[in-house]
């Protein structure tokens, strides 16, 4: 299912649900958004958790005794979590990207004031020909101040999910 939902143009189809429904809500955006991200960070997850489970501790712990749930939970989704928030880190910034890319186009939601809708309205008020540079650089710096930002979270996460850059780092 993953495969399928990788595979779509997801930006294409949210152009395409946003100028078919003329009154688009946040809550709606929000939702056909997640409805595309969760492909990425399933495959992610996925592959660690089969990385894992081939790894020593897990015959180990099977010896000791526990079983499959238990060594699910005990052994295996400490070491998942710091993937699983890398992962989120990267749904929320494409999110992100998703949302403020569609209300530069002018297909988001009308109503709601927010980074893309200012873009969009500098856009149309063709800001940057005619100088007007308070139109539309304050938006393009918050966002790469969240982006910049949440690319260190996500490269902190990543140092604590892979070991070989812990060791490198030391």
């Amino acid at each position: 299912m993953a495969d399928i939902f990788l595979t779509m143009p997801s930006l294409l189809i949210l152009v395409v649900l946003a100028t078919y429904i003329r009154t688009t809500t946040l809550e709606f955006t929000a939702l056909v958004i997640a409805i595309f991200a969760w492909a990425g960070p399933t495959r992610l997850i996925r592959s660690q958790t089969l990385s894992l489970r081939e790894r020593a501790f897990v015959p180990l712990a099977k010896l000791s005794g526990q079983g499959d749930f238990e060594i699910a939970i005990k052994q295996i989704m400490p070491n998942l979590l710091p993937c699983i928030m890398a992962g989120f880190v990267g749904a929320v910034s494409g999110a992100i990207l998703a949302l403020v890319g569609i209300q530069i186009l002018g297909l988001g939601p009308l109503f709601t004031p927010n980074l893309g809708m200012i873009l969009q309205a500098a856009y149309e008020g063709a800001a940057i020909f005619r100088g007007m540079w308070w139109w539309w650089v304050p938006p393009t710096v918050a966002l790469m101040i969240i982006f910049i930002s949440l690319f260190l979270i996500s490269l902190a996460l990543d140092e604590l999910a892979n070991p070989r850059l812990r060791e490198r780092a030391k």
